[in-house]
């Protein structure tokens, strides 16, 4: 049989391989693969590359969080923190940074002496709220924070004065979000340096604005004696631009908002301003009392943003707090308005102030520029 003809099963004959009979027989192979052409090759190296740039920086922040978790990684980055910020020691930061970072045994320092001191913070955040565009501060928790004094301070070098705006805009919501959920601080002592006498508070209070359509923030301040308290609220809506908004604050008679206003008989105060609507042309009801020696009440008013513009107009009955020789002055009513507006310029303008005795218009302008 000649070679390279069929056999009679329809296989081929191959030179040199012997099958039964003395006959060559062909065996089929699998063609080689050509070479990868230089193009190819240079792809896959791209990728490869790419996907190493990519993965390098995530890798390195696993590796940095991971470290962060250890003793050591958290003293280091006490230390950095330390270097940061002149006269500022740490006594142990702890928890799981950067996810909750736990301190305690807070001082600042200035060259005279310890200024500012803290047993314990906390502060708790998500990370992963982030990727959509909100800061989400889950909590700021001080224990004991207390400041004997203002810092000394180095005298700063003299910086160029920028012009001001030529006005406010309409407030917007932040570019990203954010949520306080909680804000509590156990108490804060003031020493008598700054107001004094000492004096003991605690805050609680939270911030809203994750998604751009509402920002919604309250915030109380009471005394840790029981005596005196300021409640605050305010819901403002960007796509409508509606503002709701209320204050509350009262101080007991001899108490140190009333010695610091220097009002004869110490009386107790209350104040109070509450209000809702657009921003624009914005109007509250406002009213406050000094004991049964004086009263007032009247509007508040968010006149323009552009340049930024208030309103102020009521009724008074302050003759109690002049000396007697000029108490007929402001009886038997108070009866005022007036507006106020900021831009380059501020202009203060009285359009109304009335009494049995007294009936005053006038306005003031200061150029800022």
């Amino acid at each position: 049989m000649a070679e390279g003809e069929p056999t009679a099963e329809g296989e081929t004959q191959a030179q040199g391989e012997p099958q039964a009979g003395g006959e060559l027989r062909a065996e089929r192979r699998p063609p080689d693969r050509p070479p990868d052409p230089p193009s190819g090759r240079r792809r896959r190296w791209i990728w490869r590359g790419l996907a190493a740039l990519v993965a390098l920086p995530v890798v390195s922040l696993v590796l940095a969080v991971a470290a962060l978790q250890t003793g050591p990684g958290r003293d280091t980055l006490a230390g950095l923190v330390e270097g940061a910020v002149p006269g500022l020691e740490i006594g142990a930061l702890e928890g799981a940074p950067p996810f909750e970072i736990v301190l305690s045994d807070v001082t600042l320092s200035d060259p005279e002496d310890v200024w500012l001191s803290l047993d314990r913070g906390r502060l708790a955040w998500d990370v992963a709220a982030l990727l959509g565009g909100i800061l989400a501060v889950e909590a700021v928790e001080l224990g004991a924070l207390e400041i004997a004094r203002a810092p000394v301070a180095e005298t700063p070098a003299a910086q160029p004065v920028d012009k001001p705006d030529d006005g406010l805009g309409l407030p917007s919501a932040p570019p990203l979000g954010l949520r306080l959920e909680r804000l509590a601080v156990e108490r804060l002592s003031l020493g008598p340096a700054l107001l004094g006498e000492r004096l003991d508070l605690s805050i609680e209070g939270r911030l809203a604005a994750g998604d751009a359509e509402r920002i919604d923030s309250a915030l109380r301040v009471l005394r840790l004696d029981g005596e005196g308290e300021i409640a605050a609220r305010a819901v403002y809506l960007p796509p409508s631009g509606r503002l709701e908004a209320e204050i509350e604050a009262s101080a007991p008679a001899d108490g140190l908002a009333t010695r610091l206003l220097g009002l004869p008989g110490a009386p107790p105060l209350s104040l109070r301003l509450q209000g809702a609507g657009p921003l624009i042309g914005w109007q509250g009801d406002w009213s406050f009392r000094a004991g049964e020696i004086a009263d007032a009440s009247g509007q508040l008013a968010l006149e323009t943003f552009e340049p930024l513009g208030l309103g102020l107009s009521g009724q008074a009955r302050l003759a109690a707090l002049l000396p007697p020789d000029l108490r007929a002055l402001l009886e038997p009513r108070l009866d005022f308005a007036l507006s106020a507006s900021y831009g380059e310029r501020v202009g203060l303008v009285l359009e109304r102030l009335e009494t049995g005795a007294v009936d005053v218009t006038g306005f003031a302008d200061l150029d800022l520029t």
